[in-house]
């Protein structure tokens, strides 16, 4: 049985066409959900009518509504994003949250409500008791990331990987278009390295910057351009937690407040050398959450964006920055 978790845009006309049914025959699958064939909500989770073989469709019983949850000590957005299946953006517009790292203790959130047959991607879900969703566990040296670094939207994509630049191909995504100081949020969890202009590390060019070390991987993660961080060597963060702020620091174009934005990259290699054999695309390394594509978060004409300028680690190593085994 096909469902649908509605999202950001959706009409039900646009669901129903790419589906091969009408916006009536959706309404009348899901009952309990559907009152205005013309008000559909981000988060609900659709029963698409099947199509007979006499080319009418066959109804089902719709999901439930969407479940509270009660917020509790530790609870960060993007874990509980995992969780339920679902992504931040979705939980966002369903409980109008301005700020994913704004989660008070005793908070009522709502998110979806689990399927009783499966997702889309055939994993196996809760009751509609409000369980959580089983999540697959990761598998050895996998990466996940859980959190958008920045918040899209209002952040948007400026460069992204592999993207031919000036002065060379970009080896990460570029996330801008929000003031200097928004905060930015780390990925997935691991142990700090704050870097900054002049400390002799050789990390200049990305200005105040920090690399996650992601245990149990043979990755690292880098969030440059900085304006601050509180940071400090040797801390260890969790997915979702504030990791610094938005800045233009290090070898930015244009180099003020106007090309202030975030390069994200990752890299099997600690000193992120300048080799395409040493990085990877950060979003193939998305789970739980969906980076907006560049269509989707246009750029205003004549708005001033930053871009890289020439980035890299040390020229001269100390170490091979590979993790050993």
């Amino acid at each position: 049985m096909a469902h649908h978790v509605v999202r950001p845009g959706d009409t039900l006309g646009a669901i129903a066409s790419a589906h091969g049914t009408t916006p009536e025959a959706i309404q009348a699958a899901n009952p309990a959900l559907i009152v205005d064939i013309n008000d559909i909500r981000v988060g609900w989770e659709l029963v698409l009518p099947v199509a007979t073989g006499g080319g009418g469709t066959v109804t089902a019983q719709a999901v439930s509504a969407p479940i509270e949850y009660v917020v509790r000590p530790g609870d960060v957005l993007g874990v509980l994003a995992e969780q339920w299946g679902t992504t931040i953006a979705v939980l966002q517009e369903m409980n109008d949250l301005p700020d994913p790292d704004s989660l008070t203790v005793g908070q009522v959130l709502l998110h979806p409500a689990p399927s009783q047959t499966g997702d889309a991607t055939g994993r196996a879900t809760g009751e509609s008791t409000g369980q959580q969703r089983d999540t697959p566990p990761a598998a050895p040296g996998e990466l996940r990331f859980t959190v958008l670094p920045l918040k899209m939207p209002p952040g948007r994509i400026n460069g992204v990987y592999l993207e031919q630049y000036p002065n060379g191909t970009h080896m990460g995504y570029d996330l801008g278009g929000v003031p200097v100081g928004t905060s930015l949020f780390a990925p997935a969890g691991g142990t700090v390295q704050v870097h900054r202009p002049k400390d002799g590390t050789g990390f200049d060019s990305f200005g105040i910057c920090v690399v996650i070390d992601h245990p149990g991987t043979p990755y690292w993660s880098i969030y440059a351009h900085m304006d601050s961080t509180e940071l400090v060597n040797g801390a260890t963060v969790a997915a979702g937690d504030v990791i610094g702020h938005l800045g233009w620091t290090g070898f930015v174009d244009p180099p003020n407040a106007g090309g202030a934005h975030l390069h994200w990259q990752v890299s099997n290699n600690r000193w992120f050398p300048k080799s395409r054999e040493a990085t990877a695309d950060p979003t193939s390394f998305l789970f739980g959450v969906e980076m907006p594509g560049v269509d989707d978060i246009p750029v205003p004409a004549g708005e001033a964006i930053g871009v890289d300028g020439e980035l890299g680690g040390p020229e001269v190593p100390p170490d091979s920055g590979v993790k050993p085994g």
